[in-house]
């Protein structure tokens, strides 16, 4: 087989970037649990262990036995690591601090197991990483060491567990998908240099949550759903699994969207263990990501088990707003402004790229609102001109 494996690529990267191999070896540590919660999920209905313990996370989240495997296999995998000094898991209410880590550069922020609801109905589940630099120099690391905004990620990715098992990842460079072959215990590179395709894709959100967005999500949600955009025809798909969504859309195109509701702006998916590393890789494969306001990698978090927050402003223009990606649909209803110039924007991630590939177009402010201090109000040109919006308004 002439194919190039996980370590393989793993040595390649730490070449290239001159690198001393600490990096390396933390990348294939979530390779082993990659492997290993592969391992447990394929024989859990054998063995009993589906179904909930009767307890809650953090999260207030009824825990399923595969939560507590999986995290407990995560920490078991990362115990004496000298490079990493400490593991901060969506499943743990606190960081837990590696014993003999104190001299690690490395923290690793995981979601040992997204999706695990669909262990019952043997569905997609994934697990999500993150790898940072510690801010500290040494010693037990603090809370600042984790609170880190995504756009300081030294490497992200996930692992798919389905028909296949595949672990896409990238340390700075290209995002690269890699598939289990099961028979013999390694990964070998199937995917390389993703890049979101343009022009085609899906749109993919929980519809059935329609009754609790604003009125400009329910907008743009029914101009996808009815085909009455001019971006491009988008097909609904949502498995309800985060990481199984975000692979189909990464691998074939389109826009995934995780909107707040109207009591809940906040939204739900976590910054340091979902939205973060997946940001990372979007941006890398040549997608944007977005709560609405700024990038995802732009947000800094303020704890630990963060939702994507919103921000009070916009910045001083749409134009710096600007990102390659999402359609002008999501475009117009991701941010807008009242009558009055204040600043209000539906709390959205958002990852993906437009049919035509192009970036979000926000106009230059009037005369008028430039001399009053205000930008112009939001609105996607991205077919060239305002009257032929791929919104179709």
């Amino acid at each position: 087989m002439n194919r190039l494996t996980l370590s393989e690529q793993f040595f390649r990267d730490q070449a290239s970037a001159a690198a001393s191999g600490g990096l390396s070896t933390v990348l294939n540590r979530f390779s082993l649990l990659a492997r290993m919660l592969a391992s447990e999920i394929m024989r859990a209905g054998f063995v009993g262990k589906l179904g909930y313990t009767g307890t809650t996370n953090v999260q207030d989240e009824n825990v399923r036995a595969l939560d507590v495997i999986s995290n407990d296999t995560l920490l078991q995998v990362f115990e004496n690591m000298p490079m990493v000094c400490g593991v901060a898991s969506e499943e743990m209410e606190e960081v837990h601090i590696l014993p003999g880590g104190e001299s690690g550069k490395y923290i690793v922020s995981v979601d040992p197991l997204d999706g695990s609801g669909n262990v019952d109905v043997a569905g997609q589940m994934g697990t999500i990483f993150g790898i940072y630099r510690r801010r500290t120099m040494s010693g037990v690391p603090t809370l600042a060491d984790f609170l880190q905004p995504g756009r300081d990620l030294v490497a992200a990715g996930y692992v798919l567990y389905g028909p296949c098992t595949m672990l896409i990842y990238s340390a700075g460079g290209p995002v690269n998908g890699f598939t289990l072959d099961r028979s013999i215990g390694t990964f070998f590179l199937t995917h390389p240099n993703i890049q979101i395709p343009e022009g085609e894709g899906s749109y993919s959100v929980n519809e059935a949550n329609e009754s609790k967005w604003d009125d400009k999500t329910k907008a743009v949600v029914r101009a996808f759903r009815t085909q009455q955009t001019k971006c491009g025809k988008r097909a609904a798909r949502y498995a309800g699994a985060l990481v199984g969504d975000f692979h189909r859309t990464l691998l074939k195109g389109g826009i995934y969207m995780y909107p707040g509701e109207v009591k809940k702006p906040e939204g739900k998916l976590r910054l340091l263990y979902e939205n973060a590393p997946l940001a990372f890789l979007c941006e890398k494969a040549g997608g944007a990501a977005t709560d609405g306001r700024q990038r995802i990698l732009d947000i800094v978090p303020t704890k630990l088990h963060e939702r994507t927050r919103q921000q009070g402003r916009r910045p001083r223009s749409w134009r710096d707003a600007r990102v390659a990606g999402a359609s002008g649909a999501s475009a117009r209803a991701a941010a807008r402004t009242d009558s009055e110039g204040a600043d209000r924007a539906d709390h959205w991630p958002i990852t993906g790229r437009s049919a035509r590939g192009r970036p979000w177009c926000w106009p230059a402010a009037s005369s008028r609102q430039r001399a009053a201090g205000r930008a112009g109000s939001p609105a996607c040109t991205c077919a060239g001109s305002a009257a032929r919006c791929c919104s179709g308004r």
